[in-house]
């Protein structure tokens, strides 16, 4: 091979592939599964619980970390089980999501471009390319907000986190991005 010659694409045998299709469907399905428990335990509990409380209980009982559970919750909220009518995994859903309220256009898109890759949707860095190529500044606003609300609910699991700072980080875990 010379000095500026790429290496041939990788073909992985066709069992394998279908062994890897089969083991991230079930894996997707967990996580549709996982958000929506969390997401009806949040709606239903909130009224008598706060949501970083209710979380966090989900996550003693599950061994999983909150962080995971809000992003499960927060993907099951934004695409509804009436919603999930592409065929797409879950975290190529979750990439959509990352376009905001836009996140229909680019799922349309990755149906527009199945010819592309092979008859499939295209692959979750793919999609997270073409939304940052055309949306990079909302991308950065909504992942600067999710980090902020990151931070909110660690500041409201802290014992030691005063009064005054613990109602500012309730209302900002509470409080929905909405792009304009």
């Amino acid at each position: 091979m010379g000095k500026n010659e790429l290496p041939a694409k990788v073909k992985l045998p066709d069992e394998v592939i279908d062994k890897l299709i089969q083991l991230a469907s079930d894996l997707d399905n967990n996580c549709w599964e996982l958000g929506d428990i969390c997401l009806a335990l949040v709606d239903e509990l909130s009224t008598i619980y706060p949501k970083h409380e209710i979380r966090s209980a989900i996550a003693n009982e599950s061994g999983l970390a909150i962080d995971t559970l809000r992003d499960r919750e927060r993907v099951s909220r934004r695409i509804t089980n009436g919603d999930r009518k592409y065929p797409f995994t879950y975290h190529q859903y979750r990439a959509c999501l990352a376009a905001g309220n836009r996140w229909q256009e680019y799922a349309e898109w990755c149906l527009d471009s199945m010819e592309e890759y092979g008859g499939r949707i295209p692959p979750v860095a793919v999609i997270r390319m073409k939304i940052k190529g055309e949306n990079a500044e909302e991308q950065r606003w909504v992942k600067l907000w999710e980090k902020i609300q990151e931070i909110a609910e660690r500041l409201l699991t802290d014992e030691q986190t005063p009064e005054v700072v613990r109602s500012v980080a309730r209302l900002v875990a509470d409080t929905k991005y909405q792009a304009s």
